[in-house]
């Protein structure tokens, strides 16, 4: 009868641990995805640009779903996550659009070899949900500076420098709109970046 005490904690142990006890949820992925913009009249430079690895602020730089419900305050959804953290994913859709905008003549990734003549540097500095007065929109911002490497003073060398915040209406408070919203901001990003760089590239020549 003591032998058969013994086994009853741990028989109660196994099975608060194991079928007794519900099934843990499993952790859902999202991806910000959206089709390359085709932009009319940018030009080509004929030159190289190199993208320096994008940063982002502590508050953006997890794979936690963020959003904002009230002032001063920040919260995540509970098993939803992005699949990499956002500025891994706007570095590899940035990257890709100017490839295919033609403004360069070859576009280097931080590992690629060569030589460039401008580097960009991008850092994300919002990558939330907002709610304010029951209205849910995607907001993100990503400050941007252009620098062309030939000139000695690297202060004069700055050919474009602007902090762009783009946001996007979302229908409800979810993961799934987030994603769908922050794929919209980053488009429209994008698009406002590439026409911005054209514009100084043009100066600059």
């Amino acid at each position: 009868m003591k032998k058969y005490v013994l086994l009853l904690p741990a028989l109660l142990l196994v099975w608060g641990c194991g079928g007794g006890a519900g099934k843990s949820r499993m952790v859902q992925y999202y991806i910000i995805e959206y089709t390359s913009p085709r932009l009319d009249s940018l030009g080509a430079t004929g030159e190289v640009l190199r993208l320096e690895p994008m940063t982002s602020i502590p508050d953006a730089s997890g794979r936690e779903m963020v959003y904002r419900s009230q002032p001063f305050a920040r919260e995540a959804f509970r098993y939803h996550r992005w699949h990499v953290p956002p500025q891994e994913m706007a570095q590899r859709l940035l990257a890709r659009d100017i490839r295919e905008s033609g403004l360069f003549r070859a576009v280097l990734s931080p590992e690629d070899a060569g030589e460039e003549r401008y580097l960009l540097t991008l850092q994300v500095d919002e990558c939330l949900l907002m709610e304010k007065a029951g209205q849910f929109q995607a907001m993100l911002t990503v400050p941007a500076t252009l620098l062309d490497l030939t000139r000695k003073e690297r202060s004069r060398g700055v050919v474009l420098q602007k902090t762009y915040r783009q946001s996007a209406p979302l229908t409800s408070r979810s993961p799934q709109e987030l994603a769908r919203g922050m794929s919209e901001a980053l488009e429209l990003l994008s698009r406002a970046l590439l026409q911005d760089m054209a514009e100084a590239l043009k100066k600059d020549r």
